[in-house]
């Protein structure tokens, strides 16, 4: 059986506007809403590490924002098990709301899936940190001589 890896990308923004952006592989067999419901899953956990306490919660799964959000029944028995641990992390928030995005709208947490896909993780590496920056002007002014 062919193996499919699924990655994901998170953006966390704090209250300050600070970016805290989370790329991951899935390296499971899983289906694509499944994958919706592990984006969600993991955002949310990453948020609780973080301390966060107040969570607004931007997603382009209309099925996960829909269902999460109390809008949606669950249809099918192998998302309900998701359903349940999402109710037990909320818990842990003074408030969490969700608001559905369009793709377009997302584009930052889609190019961290994207970087996630182009990455190569070795077997015995959990995690590989990244750091993007900006400069406005080049590295040879800094410079000491």
């Amino acid at each position: 059986m062919t193996r499919i890896s699924y990655r994901v990308g998170i953006l966390l923004i704090s209250p300050t506007s600070e970016p805290v952006p989370v790329s991951i592989k899935l390296d499971f067999n899983v289906t694509n809403n499944a994958a919706e419901y592990e984006v969600c899953l993991l955002g949310l956990r990453s948020a609780l590490d973080l301390g966060v306490k107040k969570l607004l919660v931007h997603g382009d799964s209309s099925l996960v924002i829909n269902q999460v959000g109390g809008s949606w029944k669950i249809k099918s028995q192998s998302l309900a098990p998701y359903q349940t641990r999402i109710e037990e992390l909320e818990k842990y928030f003074e408030d969490i709301r969700y608001v559905h995005l369009s793709r377009e709208e997302n584009q930052f947490a889609d190019a961290l899936s994207k970087l996630a896909a182009l990455i190569n993780i070795p077997d015995h590496v959990d995690s590989m940190p990244i750091c993007v920056e900006r400069r406005s002007s080049p590295a040879y002014v800094n410079a000491i001589c």
